[in-house]
């Protein structure tokens, strides 16, 4: 009897099997219908087997061969993915471990290597890591912190160091020279933008300046989603006059969209009017107006500079 060859003494099927096994090995983010913006599931570390398996020592994506690359990048994806109680010193080392995998695949954009990412696959996985760790229920402080001079304490988010290289990652992704823009436009969803989006509304601004920095890349790198990224603004104003109370992160909504307002082209579209009249000049009428009045302003001069006949709306609303 003939021995028949066996399937798996192929090394390069063997990894492409174990690579696709460790793709959809990944955790999903679970949405809450309650909150269904920036609501997910996290996996915490338990200290199993099959965990201290995932935190084994791993070798650098440069030193691996070509065909163990998109295995060994799913694994430290998985590392990425996985979330700690930064005050339990027993996972120090898991914690040491997951800093060090997100600086190399920051550093791997960085220095032009990306054609790793430069697959559907793994550009899909790292971008379900990035929503998996950063859309989150958003913490809010629990009270108020004055200084000695009875100034209000900024909050600032215990996970932010981690949360930082998240962000950081996903900018050097999004504006890689390496990674097709074709690539980059299938899979940031619209469901991805608008919930990255609302992390405008974080309390700790250091999260908000991150955000603020990232979307100006996205709105460059995308003009198919651009109307997408001005529906989320308007939504998002709405939804803060409505409520008139405090709202962090108007102030850099407005930041963003005053270079929205740089490049229209003229005559301004009823499309950019009708924001301007019922998402723009209702905000001077918030109690809030002190935290972001030097940008509201600029954003209505820059659409009256433009089109000096917008000058009558804003007059009549102003005086309404």
């Amino acid at each position: 009897m003939v021995e028949q060859e066996v399937y798996f003494n192929s090394i390069l099927i063997r990894e492409d099997w174990m690579s696709f096994f460790l793709r959809f090995s990944l955790p999903e983010t679970i949405q809450s219908p309650s909150a269904p913006l920036l609501s997910g599931v996290v996996g915490m570390f338990t200290g199993e087997r099959l965990d201290d398996i995932v935190f084994m020592d791993l070798p650098q994506l440069s030193t691996v061969p070509d065909y163990q690359v998109r295995a060994l990048l799913w694994r430290k994806i998985r590392i990425c993915c996985t979330q700690f109680d930064l005050k339990d010193e027993r996972y120090n080392r898991e914690i040491r471990i997951r800093y060090e995998t997100i600086q190399e695949l920051i550093s791997v954009c960085a220095a032009g290597d990306g054609d790793i990412f430069n697959f559907s696959d793994s550009l899909e996985d790292c971008l379900r890591m990035i929503g998996h760790i950063l859309f989150r229920p958003l913490p809010f402080p629990q009270k108020v912190e004055y200084n000695a001079l009875d100034i209000e304490m900024p909050f600032l988010d215990p996970d932010w160091d981690y949360l930082e290289l998240v962000h950081e990652f996903f900018m050097k992704l999004i504006t890689c020279p390496h990674i097709r823009i074709e690539c980059i436009r299938q899979n940031i969803t619209d469901a991805f933008l608008r919930n990255y989006l609302y992390l405008f509304l974080s309390q700790d601004i250091r999260e908000r300046s991150m955000v603020r920095l990232v979307v100006h890349y996205l709105y460059g790198r995308l003009p198919r989603r651009r109307p997408l990224v001005r529906k989320v603004f308007a939504e998002m104003l709405s939804n803060v006059i409505s409520l008139n109370s405090r709202v962090d992160g108007v102030d850099d909504i407005l930041t963003v969209y005053n270079s929205i307002v740089c490049g229209f082209m003229l005559p301004i579209k009823e499309e950019h009017v009708h924001f301007l009249k019922h998402c723009i000049l209702p905000l001077h009428k918030l109690s809030g107006l002190l935290e972001f009045t030097s940008t509201l302003t600029r954003c209505v001069l820059l659409f009256v500079t433009r089109q000096p006949s917008l000058c009558v709306p804003v007059v009549n609303r102003a005086f309404r």
